[in-house]
């Protein structure tokens, strides 16, 4: 299940600037767009998509082992976030997981980078997620990832520093990355 948008992308990683779409790993996609649901058919016709708003997914969709939620959370406010997380707790079963993204608060307070307008204003550390998400989610782990900002450098000196990126997000400096990838699992 993939309770965010049904991003349609299917361009490899490779390729600047695109993702894999998350359709790609997942058969079913909940998403409050039509027009998204729709291009979604149009590129994965045997998949399961479902119209529903992030904060009322339908409970009888009860049976899902696992579900992704990619760039989505960062740009909701704390109460929407709470609210998907009891939602997406009816519908994994008890020990699933759930797989989110988030914007680092501790990466954000070392920033002089101004909050403006909808874009990612949203930003958590471990600690204040991990309760937010209780009663219904308990960590189960969590890595830091883009501590070095890629994106802003150019294409061909990314394989490079790609890796040194990743080993440095496996130290202590995790906390600074500038995501964090979470994944939760809901409490029996």
């Amino acid at each position: 299940m993939d309770p965010r948008k049904c991003q349609t992308s299917t361009a490899s990683p490779a390729e600047p600037g695109e993702l894999p779409g998350w359709l790609d790993y997942a058969i079913t996609g909940v998403d409050g767009s039509t027009k998204m649901l729709e291009m979604a058919a149009g590129k994965f016709p045997d998949h399961r998509l479902i119209h529903a708003d992030i904060t009322k997914i339908p409970e009888s969709l009860n049976s899902f082992d696992a579900g992704i939620c990619f760039h989505v959370l960062m740009h909701l406010d704390h109460k929407t976030i709470s609210q998907f997380l009891a939602s997406s707790s009816t519908v994994i079963r008890p020990g699933g997981r759930l797989i989110v993204d988030l914007l680092s608060a501790p990466r954000r307070k070392h920033s002089n980078r101004k909050h403006v307008g909808w874009h990612g204003n949203t930003s958590f550390d471990i600690r204040e997620f991990t309760k937010l998400a209780q009663p219904y989610w308990k960590l189960s782990q969590w890595r830091g990832i883009v501590l070095i900002p890629i994106h802003r450098i150019p294409y061909f000196l990314r394989p490079f520093l790609s890796e040194l990126d990743a080993l440095l997000c496996k130290s202590f400096l995790a906390r600074y990355a500038s995501y964090y990838v979470i994944e939760l699992e809901r409490i029996q």
